[in-house]
């Protein structure tokens, strides 16, 4: 079935059968208690991770994982706060706010008392047939971090 298939107005029924709620939930909580493990058992080992406005780009579950490992050494008081969210077919979007004390900025120049900032943004996931999460863009401005 295709979007084509559906009356205006109706679900899409293949948003029905993918977590996308889940995996929002179980990130945003990942992030708060720097507890990845549930995050990354819910993504493909082959997942494409990019990120416009930085330069972060990640192939596989290894490589996310210490990408974001490293994000959550860097701003230990992370808190991402979700302001919407919604899906269609295999894909599932959120916006969301992102703030923190970072210790360093983006180019790794460190910062007596860290930089606190606040930065709005969304993310596009999307997931492959078994309900993985196997691509996601974060979308954000990352001026803020910068030195």
């Amino acid at each position: 079935m295709t979007t084509d298939d559906l009356d205006p107005g109706t679900t899409d029924p293949m948003s029905e059968h993918v977590p996308w709620q889940h995996i929002h939930h179980v990130i945003v909580e990942a992030l708060h208690r720097h507890d990845l493990a549930p995050f990354l058992a819910s993504v493909s080992e082959d997942i494409q991770y990019e990120e416009f406005g930085g330069v972060t780009t990640c192939s596989g579950k290894r490589e996310l994982g210490d990408f974001l490992s490293g994000w959550l050494s860097n701003v230990p008081d992370m808190r991402v706060d979700v302001h919407g969210e919604w899906a269609s077919g295999r894909s599932s979007f959120m916006e969301w706010t992102m703030s923190g004390t970072a210790k360093a900025t983006l180019d790794g120049e460190r910062k007596a008392g860290g930089i606190r900032f606040s930065v709005r943004g969304s993310t596009v996931f999307e997931y492959d047939a078994q309900g993985l999460l196997s691509a996601q863009r974060e979308y954000w401005n990352p001026t803020p971090l910068l030195s």
